[in-house]
Order: C-alpha cells, then structure tokens, then sequence
C-alpha cells in the first residue's frame, strides 16, 4: 500500500495498523461522499465491513475522524493531523504529572535485584538508550568497560561516536581493558581526557563486552547472528564485578593504547 513508512510512523504513535491505513484513506478522499463510507473503505481497504465500524468508533474516540450523514447514510472525515500532536502534546502532560509517582515507587521498592534481557537486531541500541538516558547518567561519572572492538562493528555506523560525545559532555571518564586486536582501532578505543584504555595479554579471546556503571552492568554477547544483551541491576554483584575489574585494571599497569 501506499504510504507505508506514514503508516509505521502512524502505528509507532500508537494507531493500529487498520486505523493507520483508515485514517490516511479519509485524509486521500477528503469529502467525497462516494469514497468516505464505511463501505467504501472496506472495498478500498479490503478491511470487512463490521470491522471497519469498530476501527471508525476508535478512531471516533481518538478524535482523528468525524462523523456526519446525507440522505440517512453516515460519511466519515478525517481531521486535521494536528489533532495527533495535540493528543501526544496531552499524553505527554499526563506522563509528566505521574512520573515523579513512579519514580518514587521505583527507589522505594525493597527488591535490590533486577534483570532485563533482551535479544536480536537492536538489542545492543536498547541497553545503551537506557545507559545514556539524561536521568540514568545523574547517578554515574565513571563507567568500567572489559570490552572486544568487535562490538563496534555491530552497532549503527555513527553511534560509537555518537555515544563518546555524550560521554564527553557530560563528563563521564572511562576505564577500558580490551582484548589485543590487530585491526585499525576507532577513536572511541583509545585513550583520551575522558577515557584510558589498557589490554589484556596476547591470548586473550572473547566475543562479549561488560560495561559497570552506577549500580548496575550491562553485559553484550557480540554473536552476528543472534546477539543479546542483558542489564542486571544489583549493588553486590556490581561491587563484586567492580573488584575484579579494578584488580585486573591495576595487575595490567599502564599499556596504554
């Protein structure tokens, strides 16, 4: 169909797929009275009639599609697509006025241990979102990465970079052990003000990465075909992993890359 990244950004805003294709067909035809009834956008759409009538009434609520009638026969238009940036505009508000309630549930909960898994294409995007959040990084300066450059290679082309200006301004320092690699090291693997990086003895083989930071690590299986990372959120196996890599950290001394 037509419009086809519209209707992902539609259905990413929170419409269904139905609802996206429904209200972008009454945007197209506007107040044609012959294209803008519920029959009409069934044949159009190959959508079955009784279930054009419930995605009509949802979309009805959402305020994005109006209904009147001529002659006793019910016409549906589509509203301004300003409706759908106020209504996110409104979502946004009533986000804003419960999330310090969430929060405080958050830091008040008695549990001390989480995990979160997550697994394919983006999952290595997904744990750094989080670890780079505005609010995430109040609760850090240092981050302690055991790392192999492959990961490099399975993020996106600019990210690297990206997250290494982050880090830069906002001034988080890094210590990075990386396992010796023969290949050409981006920037993002070398020492600088804001990182020193050291490596492990020729031998050294893993395709995995560890990142410590605040009280939680964040751990990547760097496998092409299916990788997985993982975030476990525990004070005293933070301190325990801590204290290995510090140890390590101190017994490599200052090779410096």
């Amino acid at each position: 169909m037509e419009n086809s990244k519209t209707i992902e950004s539609l259905i990413e805003l929170g419409l269904d797929r139905q609802e996206a294709e429904i209200y972008l067909y009454l945007t197209k035809v506007g107040s044609n009275k012959k294209d803008n009834t519920a029959f009409a956008v069934g044949k159009n759409l190959s959508i079955p009639r009784s279930s054009v009538y419930l995605y009509i009434e949802r979309l009805i609520k959402k305020e994005l599609i109006s209904p009147y009638t001529i002659n006793n026969k019910k016409h549906f238009l589509a509203e301004n697509p300003m409706r759908i940036e106020k209504s996110l505009d409104k979502k946004r508000e009533i986000f804003k006025s419960i999330l310090s309630d969430i929060k405080n549930l958050a830091e008040n909960q008695e549990t001390n241990f989480a995990t979160r898994t997550y697994r394919g294409n983006g999952s290595l995007e997904k744990v750094y979102d989080e670890m780079f959040d505005k609010n995430e990084m109040t609760k850090y300066k240092d981050i302690y990465v055991l790392t192999n450059t492959l990961l490099s290679k399975l993020l996106p082309p600019n990210l690297p970079t990206k997250l290494d200006e982050i880090k830069k301004q906002n001034k988080i320092y890094t210590k990075m052990i990386l396992i010796p690699d023969k290949s050409e090291l981006g920037s993002y693997f070398k020492s600088d003000a804001f990182r020193e990086v050291r490596t492990l003895p020729e031998g050294s083989v893993f395709q995995g990465s560890l990142y410590i930071y605040g009280d939680k690590i964040a751990l990547f299986s760097l496998d092409k075909k299916d990788p997985i990372s993982m975030i476990i959120e525990s004070k005293t196996i933070v301190q325990m992993i801590k204290s290995f890599f510090l140890c390590t950290w101190e017994l490599l001394g200052n090779g410096n890359i």
